[in-house]
């Protein structure tokens, strides 16, 4: 029976899919410029990663208006821009690559 148990137990972890997200930061970075759209805010950074945004040389991200906790983000995103203060990007480095890297967090330098 424990067996049974056991072979149940491994081939259900192995038939399970994975959902690990492969984190990326980016460093304290400046916002250079803030493009809000009707899917959401894109901005552009002095940071680039061209393997997951495809316009602008790599230098724009977004935060699509489906994101949880939209309006806190953008909101903060604006006052970041507005002070001048540096902000960390976190995001998917393994999202598919489109013209603006999606950017899951951020953090405000203090």
């Amino acid at each position: 029976m424990k067996k049974c148990l056991f072979t149940v137990a491994v081939f259900a972890s192995l038939s399970s899919p994975a959902f690990a997200v492969k984190w990326k930061d980016s460093p304290y970075v400046e916002i250079k410029k803030l493009y809000p759209h009707n899917g959401g805010l894109n901005f552009y950074t002095e940071y680039k990663d061209e393997s997951v945004s495809a316009c602008d040389g790599g230098y724009r991200f977004e935060i699509p208006a489906s994101a949880q906790n939209y309006d806190t983000k953008v909101s903060v995103i604006m006052a970041a821009f507005m002070a001048k203060k540096k902000i960390l990007l976190r995001y998917d480095a393994e999202q598919t690559k489109k013209c603006a890297a999606v950017v899951d967090r951020f953090l405000v330098k203090p």
